[in-house]
């Protein structure tokens, strides 16, 4: 795949050059994909959460070549990254039996991820760690009532209730999604 040049950057990782562009379809979400320079091997493809820096590029190549990106590699490599937060977040894109399930968690987990940025810009010294968990285990359902009990110490955060909601949502957990627009409305007011 051929990187068109008004968008490329490259990067220099452990001596090799690599080409990197990215995509966003909103202000906060978007893509990214990577390959070497030279055209060999597979791609790194990135569901994104933010505007990665350079550094953060580079820690993407760094986790795909661990886990087994490279030159041989003929598949392509699929990462979420959160690149909202100063150490960001990278994770491999589970496995799906369809492309709807794949959109689903993807729409989900940077949704839940998204929110969670919202309400650390809002309140200092919150514990996300239970919440990490449940995300990284990609116990989705869990992660919400984690971060939505966080959410409760917000006195003001439209925004991240917005984003439960959606994520509730997609689940298809129309109870919780419910409870959620109760309180956009009261704090809409």
């Amino acid at each position: 795949m051929a990187f068109p040049k008004k968008r490329r950057r490259e990067i220099m990782v452990d001596g090799e050059l690599y080409f990197w562009v990215c995509n966003f379809e909103t202000k906060r979400q978007g893509s990214t994909a990577i390959q070497l320079a030279s055209g060999a091997g597979s791609l790194v493809k990135g569901m994104l959460v933010g505007e990665p820096t350079p550094s953060t590029i580079e820690k993407i190549i760094r986790f795909a070549k661990l886990n087994g990106w490279g030159h041989g590699s003929a598949t392509n490599i699929e990462l979420f990254i959160n690149a909202c937060e100063i150490e960001p977040a990278i994770c491999l894109v589970p496995n799906f039996k369809t492309e709807t399930s794949r959109r689903c968690w993807i729409y989900v987990k940077s949704t839940l991820e998204f929110a969670k940025y919202l309400l650390s810009n809002e309140i200092a010294d919150l514990n996300f760690v239970q919440f990490e968990e449940y995300l990284n285990h990609n116990e989705l359902e869990s992660a919400i009532a984690e971060l939505a009990a966080i959410g409760e110490k917000s006195t003001n955060a439209l925004g991240f209730w917005r984003r439960m909601r959606d994520a509730a949502l997609k689940l298809e957990l129309e109870s919780r999604a419910e409870r959620f627009n109760e309180t956009i409305s009261r704090l809409a007011q």
